[in-house]
């Protein structure tokens, strides 16, 4: 579901970050198992990085998230 939603948000803006993820599963609900289960999102072939962001989220203490976009 969460992977369906980054590939959206994606077409949508041009990237994505694990924040975007987070935010929209708070907005939905979701709590993951692990919180290492937002990388695993954008594994394969689908996405590809193309930068750095720090994070918005205080939670995440200035942690730098990888930028996505979909492949072309």
């Amino acid at each position: 579901m969460m992977r369906e939603y980054a590939r959206d948000f994606a077409a949508r803006t041009g990237t994505v970050t694990a924040d975007d993820l987070r935010l929209e599963a708070v907005r939905r609900g979701i709590k993951p198992h692990h919180h290492n289960v937002w990388g695993a999102i954008f594994r394969g072939r689908e996405f590809e990085q193309v930068g750095w962001a720090k994070s918005a989220l205080v939670t995440n203490h200035a942690h730098q998230n990888r930028v996505w976009r979909l492949r072309t």
